[in-house]
């Protein structure tokens, strides 16, 4: 028999004479499991923190425990009181928490006949100003054109050099997209990348709030990327089309 309270399992009574066979106690723990799980749901749905929030199991924090920075995790703690427990994961970057690149090795290298894009795809997971996790999506590329009037650079790659006008100045277009652990889409934009001044280095940075959002694995796109722009000689195209690129990465604790 159980007894429960407020949608809390408090008991479960066995006969002293019951008698339960090996698949009667498999369905019997199942069913107990069941019950806790519905009520642990029911508990976090209420319980709020010292501001007021309510936080899904698994939310991460930074929080500091004799002023070092700590991962936590809003969870049960020893006695069973939902808050924020510390992980035992200690930030030795206060702002950092993971950091990632795609790709890992280095630069992407794209390139026409006359016209090159290298670039990379980075991420970094950190903690916005109340101390909740946010990412930082950043895209950094530079264009180059190659060499075809003079020794001893004839034939090589070089940055862009020249000063352009606006209408050849290099520039990425793509999208960015974000998506989460069931995969809906979160977050979908077009982007345009520009460079400002020789060699005109181009980066786009996208900032995504996680708090309030399901811990669970979430990834961030590049799709449909092209860099236009650049140096050219006469009938030459500058047009690269650049890979896609992915990033896959951990929400909370």
């Amino acid at each position: 028999m159980f007894t429960t309270h407020d949608d809390k399992v408090l008991s479960l009574t066995i006969d002293d004479e019951a008698k339960l066979t090996a698949e009667q106690e498999e369905k019997a723990g199942d069913a107990v499991g069941e019950l806790e799980k519905q009520a642990t749901a029911a508990v976090y749905a209420r319980v709020r923190d010292n501001d007021g929030r309510a936080h899904l199991p698994g939310t991460a924090r930074r929080r500091k425990i004799g002023g070092v920075p700590y991962v936590h995790a809003w969870k049960p703690g020893a006695l069973g009181a939902i808050s924020w427990i510390s992980t035992g994961v200690r930030l030795e970057d206060p702002d950092v928490y993971k950091s990632f690149a795609s790709p890992e090795s280095g630069d992407s290298v794209r390139k026409s006949a006359s016209s090159r894009v290298d670039f990379r795809l980075s991420l970094i997971l950190g903690w916005d100003g109340d101390d909740y996790q946010k990412a930082v999506v950043t895209l950094d590329a530079m264009s180059y054109f190659k060499d075809g009037t003079s020794w001893p650079d004839f034939g090589t790659w070089i940055k862009e050099k020249h000063s352009l006008v606006d209408r050849a100045v290099p520039r990425v277009t793509g999208t960015l997209t974000l998506t989460g652990p069931d995969g809906a889409v979160i977050s979908t934009e077009e982007f345009t990348a520009k460079g400002v001044k020789p060699p005109y280095p181009m980066s786009f940075t996208r900032e995504y709030a996680l708090a309030g959002l399901p811990p669970g694995r979430y990834t961030v796109a590049l799709t449909g990327a092209v860099k236009t722009g650049g140096f050219q000689f006469s009938g030459d195209d500058s047009t690269v089309d650049m890979d896609d690129r992915s990033i896959t990465f951990d929400v909370g604790a």
